[in-house]
Parts: structure tokens; C-alpha cells; sequence
């Protein structure tokens, strides 16, 4: 099976906090990840995933693609902690 990876974007002068928030969620949930540099002032999380069905549950309950460019990661902050235990 071939690694995919999805791309999260964010920029860092707003919303850095939330993005490490976002880190530190995944990773409580076992989502493989890295945070990348975009830009001068965008960072990013990448998602490496080898199930499809992870990356539909993200586009179908979020309700936008992990590879859009997205200012607001609080759907996604909201999406994870659902299922923090």
C-alpha cells in the first residue's frame, strides 16, 4: 500500500496555537503527521495516512478538503476532540 499525504493549512500569524493544538490532538489519535513550511507565514500540517477511509471521515464530517487552504482550524479542533477519550 502506497503512503498518501494530505496537506492542512494554516497561517502561523493568526492561528500557530491552534495548529499545535491540532498536532497534539492527532497525535493523541494516532494519526501519522508532520507539520510543514509552507511559506513565510504559513505553516502546515501533512497528514500521512495509508487508509482513504481516514481522509473521507475528515472531507464527509469537516465538510471541506484537508487540501484546501483553510484560515479556521476550529472544525477541525472540534472534529478531533469528538473523539478524544
Amino acid at each position: 500500500e502506497k503512503i498518501v499525504g494530505y496537506d492542512i493549512y494554516v497561517f502561523t500569524n493568526k492561528n500557530m496555537e491552534l495548529l499545535r493544538l491540532v498536532s497534539e490532538l492527532l497525535e493523541g489519535l494516532r494519526y501519522p503527521h508532520s507539520m510543514t513550511k509552507k511559506a513565510k507565514d504559513c505553516y502546515g500540517i501533512r497528514l500521512r495516512t495509508r487508509n482513504p477511509w481516514v481522509v473521507l471521515r475528515f472531507d464527509e464530517e469537516i465538510g471541506f478538503s484537508i487540501r484546501r487552504k483553510s484560515e479556521d482550524l476550529q472544525k477541525i479542533v472540534n472534529f478531533v476532540k469528538k473523539r478524544r477519550l
